[in-house]
């Protein structure tokens, strides 16, 4: 039975983020707005073009081909949440 979840609020996090919590690793993440514990959010995925730091600097190397791979399929018309 699918039950359906009403989202209102999305968290925006750069696609590599997102990729890495797809693949179970932890990541760090602050919010503009206080989520509640047990809050539910959709997490949307974004480009990382703001980010001053090269990918190399950003990520642990062993996470750097998942990233560069995660950032080259953005431009992609669909989106995964």
């Amino acid at each position: 039975m699918n039950q359906q979840v009403l989202l209102q609020t999305a968290f925006c996090l750069p696609t590599p983020d997102i990729e890495a919590l797809i693949e179970g690793r932890m990541i760090a993440a602050i919010p503009r707005i206080f989520l509640n514990p047990g809050r539910q959010f959709a997490l949307y995925p974004s480009d990382t073009s703001s980010n001053a730091l090269p990918i190399e600097q950003y990520y642990r190397s062993n996470f750097i081909p998942s990233a560069q791979k995660s950032l080259a399929e953005l431009g992609s018309e669909t989106v995964q949440i």
